[in-house]
């Protein structure tokens, strides 16, 4: 059966990670993507321009962060298959070892990428204060405007954290779509309003990925689920403790 959903998919960094202090958890190897690549363009609808308005179905790749192997790895491999992603830059992360340099995020500008801001400090929007969130938002923006020659209307929120407030100011800002972490597919694809996506991690199966692809209501119901039941627990413990108890426990199960 095919769900006329538009999946979208959430990645990091490719092969190696970035900072090794981080982990590897979200970081695939080169030979998940390229099988992962080969299962989404046989998907329904096959992989969607994320610049494109759509109604569905189809598979729109995003990558947060900057990696450089997003340029190295991810965007040769894309362009071999006729096919574009969406980039999403933390600002504060441009030239560091690792990352993207200004020439860099203008290569995958060029090659017709979506470019949106991921945040400058990688901070979690809700946990900023006023003047902090202002901050955050403008300095991205303006960065990304200086180097691309355009302003970013999408962001792609950290850690996926959102709040009203949040939106409220990012829309002050001139930003129009906001990328979340929650997973689930999504009806159309388009400027405007908030999307879903689901990460994809080292070590997902394949035969998981592909009931992704599909829309597959009973594999994205899965992820619903533990997103959830997290966000519980999160609201009791609040973000701060959250997010440091958590990673504690990925270092010690060795998935940083």
């Amino acid at each position: 059966m095919i769900h006329r959903r538009v999946v979208a998919l959430m990645y990091h960094g490719l092969g190696e990670p970035a900072d090794a202090a981080e982990g590897a958890r979200y970081t695939v190897r080169l030979e998940e993507l390229d099988a992962q690549l080969d299962v989404a363009a046989a998907a329904p609808g096959g992989v969607l321009d994320p610049r494109a308005p759509s109604d569905g179905p189809g598979v729109v790749l995003t990558f947060d962060d900057g990696e450089a192997s997003v340029r190295t790895e991810a965007l040769p491999r894309l362009a071999a298959l006729g096919m574009r992603g969406a980039l999403f830059m933390t600002t504060g992360f441009l030239g560091r070892p690792g990352y993207l340099d200004a020439a860099g995020l203008r290569a995958i500008h060029r090659a017709g990428w979506l470019i949106g801001a991921h945040g400058h400090t990688h901070r979690f929007l809700t946990l900023l204060e006023p003047d902090e969130l202002h901050d955050e938002l403008e300095r991205s923006r303006a960065i990304l405007s200086a180097v691309l020659g355009e302003a970013p209307v999408h962001l792609s929120l950290p850690g996926g954290r959102t709040s009203d407030e949040v939106e409220r100011a990012a829309r002050a800002h001139g930003f129009t779509t906001f990328w979340t972490s929650r997973p689930g597919c999504n009806a159309s694809l388009g400027e405007g309003g908030v999307l879903r996506r689901t990460a994809i991690r080292r070590g997902t199966p394949l035969e998981r990925f592909a009931r992704l692809c599909r829309g597959e209501p009973l594999a994205h119901l899965a992820d619903e689920l533990d997103m959830g039941a997290r966000g519980l627990v999160r609201r009791a413990m609040g973000d701060a403790r959250y997010h440091a108890f958590t990673g504690r426990l990925l270092g010690l199960a060795g998935r940083r």
